[in-house]
């Protein structure tokens, strides 16, 4: 379950939302999980960190973004990205788009891991100034 700290509002830094997000080998697949979903409500964006380290080859991971564009509409996916093993560089910066009512970064593989893969995350809620 992702720890989530609320920061000083005086920062462009809202909140500071961490965990680690497991694929587990037991799992019914496909399986999509979120790293994060913030939905602030006003004028916003995320920033973080995702470790995929323990990706294996042959274990592809996509990293889907999604956002809410209109007042109580529904999640819409506007970038994806895919990983096969873990990258030269493993650990992942984000960067989302801005968003109002929502914005979400999720885990997606189609199939189960030979082992559980764990991906620890940290992110930020950041507001547009």
């Amino acid at each position: 379950m992702p720890e989530s700290e609320t920061l000083g509002k005086s920062s462009s830094v809202v909140k500071k939302i961490e965990g680690t997000l497991t694929f587990g080998s037991g799992e019914t697949y496909p399986l999509t999980k979120a790293f994060v979903v913030s939905e602030l409500g006003e004028y916003h964006y995320l920033e973080g960190y995702i470790d995929l380290s323990n990706l294996v080859a042959g274990e592809p991971l996509d990293i889907i973004y999604s956002m809410v564009i209109q007042s109580g509409g529904s999640y819409k996916q506007y970038a994806k990205e895919t990983y096969d093993g873990a990258p030269e560089q493993p650990l992942l910066y984000v960067v989302t788009r801005p968003a109002v009512y929502g914005i979400k970064v999720e885990g997606h593989m189609e199939s189960a891991p030979a082992a559980d893969r764990s991906l620890p995350y940290q992110f930020f809620v950041k507001r547009v100034a």
